[in-house]
């Protein structure tokens, strides 16, 4: 089952994913053979982790 991501822009018109032309990446290549990443976002810094169960968990 495959889900689609549908983005509101500013003329309140859905946009599905594949044609809102956003950088896709997968989180392997993000994550590079890694089980976590750190994001530094301004002054903040957030953890991107790959669990036991195969999901994403970002924390801050």
């Amino acid at each position: 089952m495959t889900q689609e991501l549908i983005i509101e822009n500013s003329t309140s018109t859905q946009t599905s994913f594949k044609e809102s032309g956003l950088r896709r990446i997968s989180a392997r290549d993000l994550l590079d053979n890694q089980t976590a990443l750190l994001i530094e976002h301004g002054d903040n810094e957030y953890i991107l982790r790959l669990t036991r169960n195969d999901k994403l968990l970002l924390t801050k």
